[in-house]
């Protein structure tokens, strides 16, 4: 428990901003963390089993200190019974959230929704009760029996790139089931050895065949074997709850040591944020309205819109993954660990975390699919603003039509990735063809609107493009241009001098094409005209 909790604390604290601080415990929360800290300071007596599985949980222990443990995928189901049983439930939910030969367990606890919502794993999912979690142990069960087809699971585990998605995954029941509902149990866990288990509260004459512990007031029998057991009492569950939601909570405070806004001296003058460059010229376009299938905006800021709730932890990494497999479909998990530089356990977790983000369609499809086939893919319906502007200008940026441009060039909300451009390394070449495109889409749409005489259009498309690409020289010099088409002689001019020293403290020159276009513009009109011609704005 106590290294779940110093992992989950480190992961508060590399996420806390400047300015800020971590929301303080309670003292009841506090002083069970100390009594933890104590009890692992113990001298331990009892022993961990030999060789675990990823589902072997222990029960307690025999006089000797010897661990009674049951596999809960070998067993299928196992099923508790007595006065505190309930209590054992608890220790069991723990162990699967703590234990590290757990950590490739995927669980779904039915009715206890405190647990999930404390423990805010990826690997923990909730069901309301026992109806839809039994339901959904069904489903499962059908699914991975039919992947299987004549392959058994340890061959199919024995596949790195399906491994994932046969996975333990443990349903546990924290209320008694009743003979129908374990008649349901029996039913789903009938189709043979898929990796799906159950734990179970149940009366002592539960009727299916399962593997039985009796807990009582003192101790405990799995099947004739009488142990001390693992028990986690109500109020301890209800500290260590409390621990684990403290730890895993993502909200902050002010900082007592940072001086806020309204807490500076009356001589020191807050700046309000400086205007964005080209304003009038480049709004900032809509956002889309109601959601349907997901989408990954990164024409800008790296954004998902999705169904599900962002996860409270790990999201930019849920964002790199979800734009990484819609340019790599049908991808394999080892050229994912591969290319993104991530360890399997991690990108395991994370991508269950961007299954919950993206979820489900109406049908209750997945827009994340379990890889059966080793073969990692999207739905198709989930999108990017990158596969729609690449859709409008299908065919050549310069053949496009001008709607199909202003579309594309409305799409544009900032730098493609934005601020994450230099920690996706694997992206830079899709980087640098969204910068290309949308700067050669505003060239080509600017162009068309100065020979026409059409200033309005011109420094909007010139505009849209400075957006994605602040200091790109095609896009300067074209908005001189149209600044020279409007009439703004004076801006152009200070436009130019402004291009003039970036370029002198870069140390390059602009490229010789440009060069003659700003001179031709500046010396199209003639002193004492308000305007430019549309013949002088065309002439190139």
């Amino acid at each position: 428990i106590l290294l779940s909790v110093a992992t989950r604390r480190r992961a508060q604290l590399l996420g806390r901003a400047v300015g800020r601080r971590l929301i303080p415990a309670s003292p009841q929360v506090t002083r069970f963390w100390a009594a933890l800290a104590r009890r692992a300071d113990e001298p331990r007596h009892a022993r961990d089993p030999d060789d675990p599985t990823p589902t072997t949980l222990v029960l307690g222990w025999r006089e000797g200190a010897a661990a009674v443990t049951v596999d809960l995928e070998s067993a299928r189901a196992t099923l508790l019974h007595g006065p505190r049983a309930g209590e054992a439930l608890a220790a069991a939910l723990t162990s699967l959230a703590c234990a590290p030969w757990s950590e490739e367990v995927e669980v779904v606890v039915a009715g206890a929704p405190e647990w999930v919502d404390a423990l805010d794993d990826p690997r923990f999912d909730g069901e309301p009760g026992a109806a839809a979690a039994l339901a959904r142990l069904a489903r499962l069960s059908a699914e991975r029996r039919l992947a299987l087809r004549e392959h058994d699971l340890t061959a199919a585990r024995a596949d790195r790139d399906a491994a994932g998605s046969w996975r333990p995954a443990v349903f546990v029941f924290a209320h008694p089931l009743t003979p129908v509902q374990l008649d349901a149990v029996a039913d789903a866990l009938a189709l043979g050895e898929t990796g799906v288990s159950v734990l179970a509260l149940a009366r002592a004459d539960a009727h299916i065949e399962a593997r039985r512990v009796r807990v009582e007031e003192d101790t405990a029998f799995l099947e004739e074997t009488e142990f001390a057991p693992q028990l986690l009492s109500a109020p301890a569950t209800h500290a260590l709850l409390a621990l684990l939601t403290t730890t895993g909570r993502t909200d902050t405070e002010p900082a007592p040591w940072w001086r806020q806004g309204a807490d500076l001296p009356p001589n020191v003058l807050h700046l309000p944020p400086a205007e964005a460059r080209h304003h009038e010229e480049s709004p900032t376009p809509a956002r889309p309205g109601a959601l349907g299938h997901p989408r990954v905006l990164l024409l800008g800021p790296v954004e998902l819109l999705a169904g599900g709730a962002p996860p409270s932890r790990a999201a930019g990494q849920c964002l790199e993954y979800c734009a990484w497999l819609l340019a790599h479909p049908g991808a394999t998990s080892t050229t994912m660990v591969r290319e993104l530089l991530v360890a399997e356990g991690t990108r395991r977790s994370n991508m269950s975390r961007l299954r919950a983000w993206l979820g489900a369609d109406g049908d209750g499809l997945p827009y994340l699919p379990d890889a059966y086939n080793g073969r990692i893919a999207l739905d198709p319906r989930v999108t990017s603003d990158w596969e729609d502007l690449q859709l409008l200008v299908n065919g050549g940026v310069n053949l496009a039509p001008d709607a199909a441009l202003r579309q594309a060039l409305a799409l544009v909300r900032g730098e493609p990735l934005g601020d994450v451009a230099f920690q996706w390394h694997w992206a830079e070449q899709l980087r640098v063809d969204m910068v290309g495109t949308v700067v050669d889409a505003a060239c080509a749409l600017a162009d068309r609107a100065i020979a026409r005489g059409d200033h309005t259009v011109a420094l909007w498309a010139a505009g849209r493009g400075l957006v994605a690409a602040p200091s790109d020289d095609h896009l300067t010099v074209r908005r001189v241009d149209a600044l020279m088409v409007a009439g703004r002689r004076d801006e152009a001019r200070q436009l130019v001098v402004t291009l003039n020293r970036e370029l002198r403290a870069a140390g390059r020159d602009l490229p010789p094409d440009l060069a003659r276009r700003v001179h031709i513009a500046l010396h199209s009109a003639q002193p004492g005209e308000d305007g430019l011609s549309s013949a002088g704005a065309g002439s190139r």
